[in-house]
């Protein structure tokens, strides 16, 4: 059997979430439930890729997977258009919506490569989604970089998606304000990769556009 190895920081024992998430979503257990799911799906993973789809799972070839590691993971919410649109100013994080989704980006030694989507379905965690290497690496590297700039724990931080409009920001939290992150630059709302700013001020340079949807996919 080939081996595949898991990060050093092993899950069972990893560092668990230090608070919950937006909405009291329980991000603690929601990774203690997971990540045996996790660490199975990577065998899973290594039976997907094969020479023809590699590079499009995010690996140079197939014998990279058996040195895949698991990182920690980021839980996953949405902002709906229509809700943004009717932003005047409220709590932001009364627009994240927990999806029940959890993203484990996926290393070779200290590169993110890939990642592991899974849901809780009939109370069990099952992969649903494997891959989107630029995304789960720009993710990575938002979180990397705001968690040695705060001296924050990886575990603190979450996706934010905006679908409608194609946008993802890495989100934390700071005293119950809800803090964004863009994962890259977004010029024409003139935000900027890696720059961290209240969710209130992003909302607020989104509203006008959501407002002005017409409905057709972007």
């Amino acid at each position: 059997m080939r081996a595949i190895l898991f990060a050093g920081l092993a899950l069972a024992t990893m560092p668990v979430m230090a608070q919950q998430g937006p909405g009291a979503v329980n991000m603690r257990a929601m990774v203690e439930e997971s990540s045996p799911s996790a660490r199975n799906s990577l065998s899973t993973l290594s039976k997907l890729v094969s020479p023809e789809n590699a590079v499009r799972m995010g690996f140079a070839n197939p014998a990279e997977v058996q040195r895949a590691q698991l990182d920690n993971p980021l839980g996953d919410y949405m902002v709906r258009l229509d809700e943004l649109s009717q932003y005047r100013g409220a709590d932001p994080s009364s627009l994240l919506h927990s999806t029940g989704l959890v993203t484990y980006p996926v290393k070779v030694g200290e590169k993110v490569q890939s990642s592991v989507t899974l849901r809780k379905q009939d109370s069990q965690w099952k992969a649903v989604s494997f891959g989107s290497p630029l995304l789960t690496t720009a993710l990575h590297d938002a979180r990397d970089g705001v968690s040695k700039r705060e001296r924050r724990a990886s575990q603190d931080f979450f996706q934010v998606r905006v679908p409608a409009l194609n946008l993802h920001f890495v989100g934390h939290m700071v005293e119950g304000k809800l803090m964004l992150t863009p994962v890259r630059d977004i010029e024409a709302y003139g935000l900027k990769k890696g720059d961290t700013q209240p969710a209130a001020t992003i909302f607020a340079k989104l509203q006008p556009e959501a407002a002005r949807d017409n409905g057709l996919p972007r």
